[in-house]
């Protein structure tokens, strides 16, 4: 569990740097291809990358 908790942490701190070059619509893309949904992320990050919950 600590491994996955760390790498969330590394994928939300990528997106958010992300956030500020890429365009959210592909930052979200990323983000459901790899099968995460809304509730996995922050609620910060996930608003900020401009994904909607369900």
């Amino acid at each position: 569990m600590e491994r996955f908790t760390r790498r969330l942490a590394r994928l939300e701190a990528g997106l958010t740097d992300a956030a500020h070059y890429a365009r959210h619509e592909v930052l979200v893309a990323i983000v459901e291809k790899a099968g995460l949904p809304y509730e996995s992320l922050s609620e910060d990050v996930a608003s900020g990358i401009g994904m909607k919950g369900r």
